[in-house]
């Protein structure tokens, strides 16, 4: 987006029997598609692409268009839900893989990944980290204040990281959003 980059997920929105034409959503960080506070944006028309199949290995990246905000915050939880102007069939059909959410609150000390792409490191496609859930309180950073929220220990969550999944490790289920860091001082 004009914020400059982040990461998202692919959600698994899929039910039974599939329909044709299912809206493909992906899972950011509120802030990663504007920073206006103590609103809640929903469906509003949003300029940007995604990029999938952002692997080092690879050259075969896939860029698709955005098209709404379905639904995006930053005050009380930073998060958002956008539209993709493709469609979730389209995706799979094209080897990209979604993500389910996880079904329950994960416990203190649950193994988890990170996987993102910190933009302007030396290296700018994907990275996991594995670290373990702890607890936190709310996390204040500037005018914002995000309340029931996880913290981990894990490395490399830098600028461009933030939207990235929070895995649950033993079922690859979606627990969480990385919405900051603490890497460096500033």
């Amino acid at each position: 987006t004009g914020l400059g980059n982040c990461t998202a997920t692919l959600l698994d929105t899929r039910d039974e029997p599939e329909r044709p034409g299912t809206p493909a959503y992906v899972l950011t960080a509120g802030h990663c598609i504007e920073l206006t506070n103590g609103n809640i944006v929903t469906d509003r028309p949003v300029n940007g692409t995604l990029t999938f199949n952002y692997f080092t290995d690879s050259t075969a990246f896939k860029t698709y268009p955005l098209k709404t905000t379905t639904w995006r915050s930053i005050q009380g939880v930073d998060m958002a839900i956008v539209e993709l102007d493709v469609s979730l069939q389209k995706l799979i059909e094209n080897g990209i893989q979604p993500l389910k959410l996880a079904r329950e609150k994960p416990a203190d000390g649950t193994d988890v990944l990170i996987v993102g792409a910190p933009y302007g490191f030396d290296q700018n496609t994907l990275r996991m980290s594995a670290c373990a859930l702890q607890p936190a309180q709310e996390i204040v950073e500037g005018a914002w204040v995000w309340r029931n929220t996880f913290m981990t220990r894990c490395q490399d969550v830098r600028g461009g990281g933030s939207g990235s999944p929070l895995l649950d490790r033993a079922s690859n289920g979606i627990v969480g959003v990385i919405g900051t860091g603490n890497f460096d001082e500033s």
